[in-house]
């Protein structure tokens, strides 16, 4: 039996395959369920809402501050903010438009650090006419000198992006539009929820609701995909891909479904892709974490973020998932991000320790330990 130690690594799932990782579980915050989408930049982690955006230790969750909105406009927008990327070391956000509810004008926002005011770098009245209701999300791809800020319209059928040249964003987009076998490619609706991935060659990924996660080259057209059995029904809409110690890894979003819904319990999927994203089987799908989702609420939104990034020169990685609705999570191959579980009546009612071990009767505005029955988990309150 183990010993009761709220402050040691645990909650490990080791990942049985030749690339050999293992991922702890670090932390998990509910509270943000009804954000829009996450990015991680230097050490931080931002979440973006409809009215702000709030930022979090990457490693600890603990809540960091909040970014300002001054002068953030919300009359020309369905929401004010709603996807979010960095690039540079600086944070981008983007309204989200509908004519349907609201207005027609996409909005990127600035912020060069975290106490400044950010500033609107695009103001598009007329990429409504080419794209219709866009911005849901927000990629990025480069760095200031010569990057990408980049967008998809209501049923990702065609991706746009603004260019980045000296840290000066273009006032226009170049567009292009998505085919395969000469024909349209679609994603399935919901604002334009959907995550475009660029490579260095120019060619670049999208995961939009209704497709498998689909490889395009420079011109849009589809190149391949990647299989069902690591990116499941078709209803996930982000992915992310990294290299580690000498192999290749993609963040696939699933569903596990429990709570009787397709859209219900998301959860992210662990690829080995060293071999190729398009060929990885059953094989290579090393894991689907969180074991039991990130929470029973339905996805209605379509709103996903997977951001991954190593550390220690190399020697650790770090995957966060955010699913709209559920909540966020924290896993990483450092054990010690995470505690131990203990080993409790299954019984016993929920308790909460701080960080130094000493149970609090209330917790609230910090991080804490919650323990019931057997597991022992890090929330953020």
């Amino acid at each position: 039996m183990k010993k009761t130690l709220l402050l040691a690594a645990g909650l490990m799932m080791s990942l049985a395959s030749s690339a050999q990782i293992s991922l702890t579980e670090g932390w998990k915050n509910t509270d943000v369920a009804s954000a829009r989408s996450m990015v991680f930049n230097d050490g931080k982690i931002y979440v973006a809402s409809a009215s702000a955006i709030d930022v979090f230790d990457a490693y600890t969750g603990e809540k960091k501050t909040s970014l300002s909105t001054e002068g953030v406009d919300a009359s020309a927008s369905y929401f004010k903010l709603s996807g979010i990327t960095a690039l540079g070391g600086k944070i981008f956000a983007s309204s989200c438009i509908n004519a349907g509810a609201g207005g027609k004008i996409l909005k990127i926002y600035s912020w060069a650090n975290d106490n400044a005011d950010p500033v609107a770098v695009v103001t598009d009245e007329a990429i409504y006419t080419s794209l219709g209701a866009t911005g849901a999300m927000l990629a990025s791809q480069g760095d200031l000198t010569n990057g990408k800020l980049i967008v998809n319209d209501n049923a990702t059928t065609k991706i746009a992006y603004y260019t980045v040249t000296n840290g000066e964003v273009s006032a226009t987009p170049t567009t292009i539009s998505l085919t395969k076998d000469d024909a349209e490619w679609k994603g399935d609706g919901s604002r334009g929820c959907a995550t475009v991935v660029f490579n260095e060659d120019g060619s670049f990924w999208v995961d939009a609701k209704g497709q498998l996660p689909s490889l395009f080259n420079a011109a849009g057209v589809w190149q391949g995909q990647m299989k069902t059995a690591v990116a499941k029904n078709g209803f996930g809409s982000a992915v992310d891909f990294i290299s580690f110690k000498g192999s290749k890894y993609a963040f696939v979003n699933q569903y596990l479904a429990v709570h009787g819904t397709s859209i219900a319990d998301g959860v992210f999927a662990v690829v080995d892709i060293t071999n190729g994203a398009t060929d990885a089987g059953a094989s290579e799908c090393l894991a689907v974490l969180p074991e039991e989702g990130i929470g029973p609420a339905r996805n209605t939104n379509f709103l996903v973020s997977i951001d991954c990034a190593t550390r220690n020169n190399g020697e650790e990685l770090d995957v966060w998932a955010f699913v709209s609705t559920q909540g966020l999570v924290y896993y990483s191959t450092d054990e010690t991000v995470a505690i131990e579980e203990v080993e409790v009546d299954a019984n016993a009612p929920v308790e909460y320790y701080n960080l130094q071990g000493v149970k609090v009767a209330n917790p609230e505005n910090g991080i804490f330990i919650k323990k019931q029955g057997n597991k022992a988990t890090k929330v953020v309150m």
